[in-house]
């Protein structure tokens, strides 16, 4: 429940209803300045609840491309505002008024800017069709016609036009949830950004939810996924006709998306063999890839249908060029320590295995019997809507003190869950790297990159078998606190709630809320020292992943051509173009590829002077540095990643 519901508590139904309709169909202008101090009002709570992710990379990606995508809808720069919450959700929302956050989790499952400005450009859609100011004129009409038939013969029919109220509300949402997926593809092409990021989202939204019943249908707030994957795929069909697919190209390429630029590409050529900048943009990005086959057949193609286009004989005649010849391969062979120290190393987290298996049950079961806890259930519920009473201030904030500990144990319980995320896939992950990185293979590069990257791979090991298990533990402690708090907490804020004049338990007396007291400072204490285990516990996964993610690139890099490698490059500099600002420079000497990204981190600490620095609130985890850097890696991986080529499509 948001504090907007709070604005309105104490006024009575039926003034609320026809207020509400008064401003909503009388007054478009005080229309427009309720529903931004409403979305305000809103914002505050969200920020003081959770709290705002301070990292200034993270804010600057999701400003810069939320802006550039709100330039698209046409609506004034002070009418969207962006944030980032301090929370391992992944999740993104918008608010009245314009106001669009991002939890933190959901930067780190989105793998390109194209896939975030996707969200952002649905969330977008929802501010530029006004759909909260729709739902509000809605539910307010049906409420003032509820009001009015309450009396006399006509009350009977009041609950059926209470159960069409929820059930048309539902519908409205699932209706506004597809309109903004289409509005939401314009929005992106209108940016320059692909519209195959909402599909990729959609997609894993959709993933373990094949099965959807009607009546799950029925009762969402969204449509079905896959139906929603179904009519973002046909909307990007019928708004990229080929020249437009080309134009789609050009951006992504200014972008170092090269993969999906050449995919555009050639559906671009599908849709009308006889466009020639198709093949010849195409050309160009085989060459900047170092494939030079591909290029040449580009450029034929291209010169087919615009025979004295010079510019497709220039590419051409580069694409024939002789390259220098390529230095004599040799063999990889990982040395006997390399392979003796991973096989050490992989041994010992084998034997941690089951261990961790008791360890993460433990903190599953901890936290399902925290959130069956009818009785914190009830607290939880009751302290979101907590109300100050004018004649008792004392009482109140006795009150308001237990109701902030039961919703901060609430996230403290969420949070220990949220990280499983980062965490899951860890012994798996290491055993898969180390077999893919230590087996021989020709190579046309130096030897010793493979073993930099292999030195990465044992540190991250290392530090996976020092560590890891290490943080389940403080996990499964912390969850344990969460659970053992709530049956403390709970029980005061409900016997508070009972007490008071006129109420149940009656006036409370001093001796009896000095108690009270006491026993709340002692579990804030108690709250605080698990926060701040769960704090380290984000920080060493976070350091663990960056590691892993270190070996990976170093491997990548170790593998391909020089042609590879400054594709590589560029995309590094890119993101680095993105999150630092284009006024500094990505240092590239001559190391491997794992290093060269972790250098990106060095420069994301402090905002440029004279930028605005994020809200430090200190309310969670996930504004910890070391999460930004798990975001950047994990970004540089799955970029380089997708620009990887298969050996056989090389120079």
């Amino acid at each position: 429940m948001t504090p907007c519901s709070h604005l309105f508590g104490r006024l009575p139904r039926r003034g609320l209803s026809v207020l509400l309709t008064a401003l909503l169909i009388c007054a478009p202008a005080v229309r427009a300045d309720l529903e931004e101090d409403f979305g305000r009002l809103a914002a505050r709570y969200f920020e003081q609840e959770y709290g705002l992710c301070r990292s200034p990379a993270l804010g600057r990606w999701v400003e810069v491309l939320g802006r550039k995508v709100a330039g698209a809808t046409g609506l004034p720069a002070d009418r969207v505002h962006f944030g980032v919450l301090n929370s391992g959700e992944i999740n993104a929302f918008t608010l009245p008024g314009g106001f669009i956050f991002c939890d933190a989790g959901l930067l780190g499952h989105v793998d390109s800017d194209d896939d975030l400005a996707a969200v952002l450009a649905h969330e977008l859609a929802h501010v530029h069709n006004r759909d909260f100011q729709r739902v509000l004129l809605r539910q307010a009409l049906l409420s003032a016609l509820t009001l009015a038939l309450d009396r006399g013969d006509t009350a009977r029919a009041v609950p059926a036009l209470r159960v069409f109220q929820i059930l048309d509300g539902l519908r409205q949402s699932r209706k506004q949830e597809a309109q903004a997926d289409s509005v939401a593809v314009g929005l992106c092409l209108g940016a320059g950004y692909d519209p195959a990021g909402l599909e990729n989202f959609l997609g894993r939204v959709a993933e373990g939810q094949a099965r959807w019943s009607y009546w799950k249908t029925l009762f969402s707030t969204h449509p079905e996924p896959l139906r929603r994957l179904t009519w973002v795929r046909l909307r990007s069909e019928q708004m990229l006709p080929a020249e437009d697919r080309v134009s789609l190209a050009e951006s992504l390429c200014a972008r170092s998306r090269y993969q999906r630029a050449l995919a555009h590409l050639g559906l671009a050529e599908e849709q009308a063999p006889d466009l020639a900048a198709a093949p010849l943009l195409a050309a160009q990005v085989y060459l900047l890839q170092g494939r030079r086959r591909e290029a040449e057949a580009a450029c034929i193609r291209a010169q087919r249908l615009d025979p004295a286009n010079e510019w497709a004989a220039a590419l051409l005649a580069e694409a024939r060029q002789r390259q220098e010849s390529a230095p004599a391969g040799v063999t990889w062979r990982p040395s006997a320590d390399l392979k003796q120290r991973s096989e050490e190393v992989l041994a010992a987290l084998a034997a941690q295995e089951e261990q961790r298996r008791v360890l993460l049950n433990r903190i599953t079961a901890e936290t399902r019997r925290l959130r069956t806890n009818q009785q914190f259930n009830r607290a939880l519920e009751a302290a979101q809507s907590v109300a100050a009473e004018a004649d008792s201030l004392a009482y109140y904030g006795l009150l308001a003190q237990a109701a902030t500990l039961v919703i901060e144990i609430s996230h403290l319980s969420d949070q220990v869950m949220e990280m499983r995320w980062i965490e899951y896939d860890l012994p798996e992950a290491f055993t898969a790297e180390a077999r893919a990185l230590l087996r021989e293979r020709p190579t046309a590069r130096a030897p010793a990159e493979f073993e930099r990257a292999g030195e990465h791979l044992l540190r991250a090991t290392k530090l996976g078998e020092d560590k890891h298990l290490l943080a389940l533990e403080r996990m499964a402690r912390a969850a344990t606190q969460a659970r053992r708090l709530a049956g403390q907490v709970a029980p005061l804020f409900l016997e508070l709630l009972a007490s008071g004049p006129g109420r149940p338990l009656g006036r409370l007396v001093f001796s009896r809320a000095a108690l009270i007291q006491g026993q709340l400072e002692l579990a804030r204490h108690g709250l605080r020292q698990a926060e701040a285990e769960v704090s380290g516990v984000l920080r060493d996964l976070c350091e663990i992943k960056q590691a892993y993610f270190q070996a990976r690139l170093a491997r990548l890099g170790a593998e391909v051509s020089l042609a590879q490698v400054a594709v590589y490059q560029r995309v590094l500099a890119q993101i680095a173009d993105l999150l630092l600002g284009p006024q500094r420079e990505l240092a590239w000497p001559g190391t491997d590829l794992g290093t060269a990204a972790q250098r990106l981190l060095t420069a994301t600490g402090e905002p440029e002077a004279g930028e605005e620095k994020c809200v430090l609130t200190g309310k969670g985890p996930w504004d910890d540095r070391a999460y930004a850097d798990y975001v950047l890696l994990r970004l540089a991986l799955r970029r380089c990643e997708e620009e990887t080529l298969n050996s056989a499509s090389g120079q």
